[in-house]
């Protein structure tokens, strides 16, 4: 919940799942998601338009991606992208 209402999922208009925290939600009633509190506002994870600027953010958590470990195409002998590794969770956000 934020500023005591429930949030809708944009994509299904079911209820959100709140992580416990008022900034991340899940919707389990379609594949949308997760969504984060941003200044307010709702915004999707995989949205590029989030990750805007400087102000990367990790695309599962939401966590800022400015310590990432970033790995070159090919610098682990498997990966064929470029990915900065969250310091938060460990997820491979391709560039």
């Amino acid at each position: 919940m934020f500023g005591g209402t429930a949030e809708t999922c944009p994509s299904c208009g079911a209820t959100l799942v709140d992580d416990g925290d008022g900034m991340r939600f899940e919707c389990h009633s379609c594949p949308a998601g997760p969504f984060f509190m941003e200044g307010g506002v709702l915004v999707d994870a995989w949205d590029p338009q989030r990750r805007r600027g400087n102000a990367k953010a990790c695309l599962a958590c939401g966590g800022s991606l400015a310590n990432a470990e970033r790995t070159e195409a090919w610098e682990d002998g498997d990966n064929a992208a470029t990915f900065d590794t969250c310091p938060s969770c460990g997820f491979e956000n391709p560039l």
